[in-house]
């Protein structure tokens, strides 16, 4: 410790290097005798110390007064350069005065050759004055003409647009009611039919009046008309109501089973012979219900409603002329739920100028069914629906006088009376009870 002191005062002095290298030896000589010159070398330790901060005292005063002699050099310059500053202001401010000076020369020479002019001026100044007036006035004349003339041929553009989309829109509506007369003509034709009667079975083939009566087992064997084809009970029933409405029966029928293949000659019975049993047995039955649930049988609404108007020919409600309906006019509160009458999928769902909103279901076997004038539907293009399954509700959207639902039954594309389906949906449970 004591020769770092040593160290620090000699770097602070270094003039004091004799001292030093006296305290180093006086340090050595005590390692050597420490126990004698413990307190020699304490007071050379002190006495080193002591000379090391005089040393450093000494070289700080040195460094003060430079300090202060670099000041006084600096406050000495800055009052020269006060000086200078103050003879350059001086300067600035002559110069100042005589561009003043100028300045007022010149304006006032100015003034002079500015009255001059106007003197000299007056004499055509009003008439430069008006003849820029009726410059500006004709230009504004003109932009406003030609704004005009925008404007027109912006509403004659419009007003052709509009003309040919008018001209459009009435060739489509001509082509549409052409096809409507077309297709009324043709429900006409069809509503104006009769059916040929039926000819009595025993009438077309009656037997002679000698020929002996056929055996037992022909009688057996021989067909009952009384639930086939053109003959009574459920399945001719509701044989002649679908072929009224355009429907194939033949098809239809022996896709679900309700008919067989049968035939061969007629042999008459005797009129004695008891008559054949009925032909309707419980499997031909099950066959014509399964069928019956496939085809549009029930009505669209199942609260209470009212027919406003129904099926063919009828006064139209908006101008009374006279038109063909291709539907129902099922009416009923505001909103009511609209039932899908059979199972099917969903063609169409959207508006549709005159139905309004409307949606339509194909049930297969050419048969399809349309709900006009709802309010809302619940169901999409290609959903598969069942019969009985909510699809909107009753409104009266479209060309419509009040909420109703218009209900038509298409088949193969051509309208059909929707009555003739819903009274299917009686003529079966009839036949159940037999």
């Amino acid at each position: 410790m004591i020769s770092d002191i040593l160290r620090w005062g000699a770097s602070w002095s270094p003039n004091q290097r004799i001292v030093s290298r006296l305290a180093s030896r006086a340090v050595a000589l005590a390692q050597t005798q420490r126990r004698p010159a413990t307190l020699m070398g304490a007071a050379c330790a002190g006495a080193v110390a002591v000379a090391a901060l005089g040393a450093g005292y000494l070289h700080y005063s040195g460094l003060a007064t430079n300090e202060r002699d670099a000041a006084i050099h600096a406050e000495t310059a800055n009052a020269a350069l006060q000086d200078e500053l103050g003879k350059l202001r001086d300067q600035l401010g002559a110069v100042k005065g005589r561009l003043s000076a100028v300045s007022t020369d010149a304006q006032a020479q100015a003034r002079q050759q500015q009255q001059r002019a106007d003197a000299k001026s007056d004499a055509n100044g009003k008439g430069a004055a008006q003849l820029s007036h009726a410059l500006d006035q004709a230009q504004r004349e003109l932009h406003l003409t030609e704004a005009q003339r925008a404007t027109l041929m912006a509403r004659l553009s419009k007003a052709e647009t509009e003309t040919q989309q008018m001209q459009a829109e009435r060739d489509r509506l001509a082509a549409e009611r052409d096809a409507l007369k077309a297709r009324i003509a043709k429900l006409e034709k069809q509503s104006m039919r009769r059916p040929e009667p039926e000819r009595p079975v025993a009438a077309a083939a009656a037997p002679p009046p000698a020929a002996p009566a056929p055996h037992a087992a022909h009688a057996e064997a021989a067909p009952a008309p009384a639930a086939t084809r053109g003959g009574r009970g459920p399945v001719g029933e509701v044989e002649k109501v679908l072929a009224s409405a355009g429907v194939d029966v033949a098809r239809l029928f022996s896709q679900f089973g309700v008919s067989r293949g049968e035939g061969g000659p007629f042999v008459p019975v005797g009129k004695g012979a008891a008559p054949p049993p009925s032909s309707l047995t419980p499997e031909k039955l099950a066959a014509l219900r399964a069928m019956m649930k496939t085809l549009p049988v029930s009505a669209p609404l199942m609260t209470d409603y009212e027919i406003g108007s129904g099926f063919g020919v009828r006064h139209d409600p908006f101008n009374g002329r006279g038109s063909f309906h291709t539907g129902l006019d099922l009416d009923a509160p505001y909103e009511s739920p609209i039932y899908a009458t059979a199972p099917g999928v969903v063609t169409y769902a959207g508006y549709r100028d005159d139905y309004g909103k409307i949606v339509e279901i194909d049930h297969g076997h050419g048969i399809t069914t349309r709900y006009a004038h709802m309010h809302r539907y619940t169901v999409s293009v290609g959903e598969r629906v069942k019969a009985h399954q909510q699809i909107g509700y009753l409104g009266s959207t479209g060309r419509a006088t009040g909420p109703h639902v218009h209900y038509e039954v298409l088949v193969n594309g051509e309208p059909q009376d929707p009555t003739k389906f819903m009274q299917l949906g009686h003529i079966v449970p009839a036949g159940q009870q037999r």
